[in-house]
């Protein structure tokens, strides 16, 4: 088990960051695609306002998202997604990789066939072993309380997956500080989550 512990944690050093964050940005698109095409006109200013976005109706806000100019794009993502994906390549399992590069290459850029798609990576994905399925979970959950956050829904789900996965990468050799975490359970407010991902991100950086 340590050998194994030692090898996790080695092959992780130059790709922990770049999971994490394919975690985040698979659930980032699978929020937005609960949404658009948006319909309501008042559902889309509430949500404009959670995520400051500039948009005042259904319309402006489907506009927003396919507008390949804006750097939350639905298409700007999914690139972001797809590169990723194949610097992701080495920690993957073989058929793992194989599928999600199958995925996403599109032959024409499609909303539609994008949420679909992103849904098939993340159950590839959730199924990875050990520590690849950890730093990817914890990405797609802290993404996920993000969302909540701003939309004043309950995050108390993720949060006990979150506090799973770190006690597990804690025993993998990823050491991190539990304080900081538990201070985002007690407020569940974005300020406090913040300062978490701050934390992480330097995390990433000490270790990488």
């Amino acid at each position: 088990m340590q050998n194994l512990k030692d090898n996790s944690m080695i092959l992780l050093n130059s790709s922990a960051h770049t999971i994490f964050w394919l975690g985040r940005y698979l659930m980032r698109l699978q929020n937005v695609c609960r949404h658009i095409p948006c319909q309501d006109d008042q559902l889309a200013q509430q949500y404009a306002d959670a995520f400051g976005l500039p948009a005042w109706d259904a319309a402006s806000l489907n506009q927003l998202y396919l507008d390949e100019h804006q750097p939350f794009a639905i298409s700007t993502t999914f690139e972001t997604i797809r590169d990723n994906v194949h610097r992701s390549r080495a920690v993957l399992q073989p058929h793992t990789f194989s599928k999600l590069n199958q995925f996403t290459q599109l032959d024409r850029f499609d909303v539609t066939c994008v949420c679909d798609v992103v849904d098939k990576c993340a159950l590839v994905l959730s199924a990875e072993h050990s520590y690849i399925g950890y730093f990817y979970e914890f990405g797609s959950r802290i993404e996920h309380i993000d969302y909540l956050c701003r939309l004043h829904q309950s995050t108390q789900v993720d949060q006990e997956q979150i506090t799973y996965l770190l006690d597990q990468l804690v025993q993998l050799g990823w050491s991190i500080d539990k304080q900081r975490w538990n201070k985002v359970c007690s407020h569940s407010d974005l300020n406090h989550l913040y300062d978490f991902n701050e934390y992480i991100e330097q995390r990433f950086e000490d270790c990488l």
